[in-house]
């Protein structure tokens, strides 16, 4: 009733969630019990919440950022160009590296 846990069936919480949407939240953040649950138990719930409750909700799954990328102008073009013969290719130059013993 306080609404300090989302709980019950995927109707009821997705109930829980439309009570939040209607007083203008538009984001929650969810966790799940860490205690008394086997974990094939937590993973059902994971795979009920993700498919009977987000759907009604998310409605644009994407997410900003991979949005965004997808649209983004590359500044740079692609390294196309062969890599000269002579380049010595390091990881770790040796000036950087530091002896482990003394």
């Amino acid at each position: 009733e306080a609404g300090y846990l989302l709980c019950g069936n995927p109707e009821e919480v997705n109930e829980q969630i439309a009570k939040y949407q209607e007083v203008g939240c538009d984001q929650l953040v969810f966790g799940l019990p860490n205690e008394g649950f086997e974990h094939d138990e937590v993973l059902e719930m994971i795979e009920l919440f993700g498919t009977h409750v987000i759907p009604n909700f998310d409605t644009d799954p994407i997410h900003s950022t991979t949005r965004f990328r997808a649209e983004a102008k590359r500044k740079y073009p692609d390294f196309a160009n062969p890599l000269p013969e002579n380049l010595d290719v390091t990881v770790i130059p040796t000036n950087a590296l530091i002896p482990l013993s003394s």
